[in-house]
């Protein structure tokens, strides 16, 4: 039996992993008043599991999440390509092409701007492994209906639908990065007497990139249909102009 205070984690969180080098010739269990893991099992389980847990037992990295939203027009215009190479459901994944010897930033998240506007930019920083969310909120408007006395009166108010992505980043063994995205499209299903009910709906994917690599993400055009959906799940007409979402990760 043996007593292990981890350094830099909770010992809840290592937990799973000493059950699971101990493999079933021991077992250990979590002292929470003092953030410590006692083992119990023969010398070699012991051995291994401590091995495990002091190469586990490491600062979580964060993992900062550059994301600026353009129009397609105006990356065209500025000689910039995205080569769409993944898609999954609504989701496409592509990687961003500047023009040859162009060096300038090109996600800058202070282009952000007000709830429910086309253009959305800004900075998540998350803990790697941990989630965090990059999502737009639109105001839809709801008509709501009661009975009095005099008979039906309504009156219409706005219910807020963000749409958006959850984003999980791991920082991997060759220092890329695997970010792991759970798009949702949120969407007024239905009222009731307490107010609007609010659906969400979304696919998961993934992808790769290496810090300083700025990729893009953008919604697949609808067929046989006069709208389309855009990569925050709102419903926009075929003429408007695409937004895609810019994607720039850094790892501290």
């Amino acid at each position: 039996m043996t007593l292990y205070r981890p350094k830099h984690r909770l010992a809840e969180e290592l937990l799973p992993l000493a059950r699971t080098a101990l493999a079933g010739e021991g077992n250990a269990a979590v002292d929470a008043g003092t953030n410590s893991l006692l083992l119990v099992g023969d010398g070699p389980a012991l051995k291994r599991a401590l091995a495990l847990l002091e190469q586990q037992d490491r600062a979580l990295r964060s993992v900062v999440v550059h994301y600026e939203s353009r129009g397609s027009s105006e990356l065209d215009a500025a000689g910039i390509r995205v080569d769409w190479g993944a898609s999954t459901g609504a989701l496409r994944i592509g990687n961003v092409l500047a023009p040859a010897g162009e060096t300038r930033l090109l996600v800058q998240p202070e282009a952000a701007s007000g709830r429910g506007s086309d253009t959305l930019g800004g900075t998540l920083r998350v803990l790697e492994g941990q989630s965090g969310q990059i999502a737009t909120g639109v105001d839809l408007p709801v008509t709501m209906r009661r009975r009095t006395a005099f008979g039906v009166e309504e009156r219409t108010g706005f219910a807020s639908a963000d749409s958006g992505f959850l984003v999980t980043p791991r920082v991997l063994g060759d220092g890329s990065v695997r970010l792991d995205l759970a798009p949702f499209d949120a969407r007024i299903a239905g009222q009731t007497r307490a107010g609007p009910v609010i659906e969400r709906s979304g696919a998961a994917t993934s992808l790769t990139v290496k810090p300083g690599e700025t990729v893009a993400l953008g919604s697949l055009a609808a067929t046989g249909s006069a709208t389309r959906a855009d990569a925050y799940g709102v419903e926009r007409e075929r003429s408007h102009d695409e937004r895609v979402l810019l994607v720039r990760v850094e790892v501290e």
